[in-house]
């Protein structure tokens, strides 16, 4: 770039390396550009910071490849100059690029941001799957108080999977009721995006559902699918989900 200076090479590049791979469990590569001269870098301004990483890890979550794109950081590089950690002295937006493949997807979801998350939802399915969708708010009241001893005898979603096709998400699992042999079951829905919230649309059976579950899935998209409201500082501006991956595009709102 036609303003980098050798003490970005030298100093600045590799600390701003550092102190991203510090805020992450692990980053397989990682590549930072920046532009800017260096007056303005010592007085803590980066015009324009690129990062681009390939299997992030953040708090056991596999983000696959990111792209992220800043304009007028603040930090207090002059510090870092002399050896201080750096900081960030502003929040700044950021233009984010994700993608995602399947199993990324699924290696994330025992992370413990998403686990406890999903256990509940897919306790909620497994009583709606099998109650009549008039009994759900029951149901869901007999989800919270239920003694834990006897959650072996509720049926429930074991082994959960999620696939990637056009648009649409589908769940593979495997169906255990009482001491029958557990059944596959596989349930497909459309993906919703709008801004800081997903929400999953017109579920159906990909496969023919276990006996004794609900066959008719309409009622299953306002009643016990989840919609998810995201922080108010991310805003996803394109989702496109395909067999070979997710590809998501958006703006967050770092903070100091």
């Amino acid at each position: 770039m036609k303003t980098q200076s050798k003490l970005i090479q030298a100093v600045l590049k590799p600390a701003l390396g550092l102190w991203l791979r510090s805020q992450t469990d692990a980053v397989d590569h990682l590549v930072v550009e920046i532009e800017g001269g260096d007056r303005q870098l010592l007085s803590g301004q980066i015009p324009t910071l690129t990062v681009e990483a390939s299997q992030v890890v953040y708090q056991g979550l596999r983000l696959g490849q990111l792209r992220l794109v800043g304009h007028e950081i603040r930090m207090n590089l002059g510090q870092a100059v002399r050896g201080k950690p750096l900081r960030l002295l502003e929040s700044v937006r950021v233009d984010a690029d994700l993608r995602l493949r399947s199993e990324e997807l699924n290696g994330s979801l025992t992370a413990p941001l998403l686990a406890p998350v999903l256990a509940d939802w897919l306790a909620v399915l497994a009583l709606w799957l099998k109650a009549a969708p008039s009994e759900l708010e029951r149901c869901e009241g007999e989800l919270s108080e239920r003694d834990p001893s006897s959650a072996a005898e509720q049926p429930s979603i074991q082994q959960p999977q999620i696939q990637f096709l056009a648009q649409t998400l589908v769940l593979r699992a495997q169906w255990w009721e009482g001491d029958r042999s557990p059944q596959s079951l596989a349930i497909a829905a459309q993906v919703h995006c709008d801004q800081n919230r997903l929400q999953l649309t017109q579920p159906r059976w990909l496969e023919p559902p276990p006996a004794g579950l609900c066959v008719d899935l309409v009622d299953l998209a306002s009643r016990a699918l989840p919609k998810l409201e995201l922080d108010r500082d991310v805003a996803i501006e394109s989702l496109v989900i395909e067999p070979e991956g997710l590809s998501c595009r958006g703006v967050l709102t770092i903070h100091p």
